[in-house]
């Protein structure tokens, strides 16, 4: 190791001054403008001023969002008024469509009425007319003897469409039973008339356009024993035992004292008119 009086002043500076930077860089880490930077802003943070300035900024920032959603939820005069004129219409139309259900009632209490007298009055031709008429509409309700015939699906309706009962398998048993002397047929509780139709749509039957689903129970008026007899010679049996024999499709006719038919809908009317020439 060299002796210090060995080295040379020039070389004595520089390692002064070398030892001096160490020492201030280890004394003072952070830049002189950064720390008189950092004690302004110290400074204006903890000035009393600066917190009421915020505190009162922070308190008028509330006051007018709470004032705004007060406003907001403040109904409108126009809004209340066109929402009474609403509730008042709604409850004129909910009373008139009470007053219109009232009202068919009252009609088809009265047509009841009428038909009865027609039907159960005194025995005229004209009168007995009047009953065949009604009855051949199906206009009104009728019970008496007859037949009862279900159709059901078989155990592979799910997969095999062929296992399901058709419109068309329907419309065999309701000709015959119209054929055998039915005086009035009801298909699920469907009364049939003069332009019911039996059609099937998407593997549904449909009655008049109403949806019926299995099992089907055709239920006729007429004389019982002879419905049941016509029904077992026709080939309509034929073809349902094809059926059950193939698919599993079962079918069950038995007679029955007492049938109550209703009566079908209300027709809508049409009717034509000369065009002027």
């Amino acid at each position: 190791m060299p002796d210090m009086d060995e080295i040379a002043p020039g070389e004595s500076r520089s390692r002064s001054a070398s030892m001096n930077l160490l020492l201030e860089v280890m004394d003072h880490p952070l830049d002189p403008g950064y720390v008189e930077a950092k004690k302004r802003r110290s400074h204006r943070r903890t000035s009393p001023l600066g917190v009421v300035t915020w505190t009162l900024i922070a308190v008028l920032a509330g006051i007018s969002i709470a004032a705004a959603v007060v406003y907001l939820r403040i109904p409108r005069t126009a809004s209340v008024q066109a929402r009474a004129l609403l509730a008042e219409q709604i409850t004129a139309k909910r009373d008139e469509v009470e007053g219109l259900a009232q009202r068919n009632e009252e009609l088809h209490s009265e047509i009841a009425r009428l038909s009865n007298d027609v039907l159960y009055g005194p025995r005229s031709p004209s009168t007995e007319a009047s009953a065949a008429s009604l009855l051949a509409m199906a206009s009104t309700p009728v019970s008496g003897p007859g037949v009862s015939v279900a159709l059901n699906d078989g155990p592979e309706a799910a997969q095999l469409d062929a296992a399901r009962v058709q419109d068309l398998d329907i419309q065999l048993v309701v000709n015959t039973l119209w054929s055998a002397g039915a005086e009035a047929i009801a298909i699920n509780g469907v009364r049939l008339g003069p332009t019911s139709a039996i059609r099937g749509a998407g593997g549904a039957v449909l009655v008049d356009f109403v949806g019926l689903t299995p099992p089907y129970e055709i239920s006729a008026i007429g004389q019982s024993n002879a419905l049941q007899v016509e029904l077992a010679r026709s080939s309509t049996a034929d073809h349902l035992s094809r059926l059950n024999a193939t698919y599993g499709i079962t079918f069950k006719a038995s007679g029955e004292s007492t049938l109550d038919l209703p009566a079908v809908g209300v027709p809508t009317l049409r009717y034509s008119k000369a065009v002027s020439k």
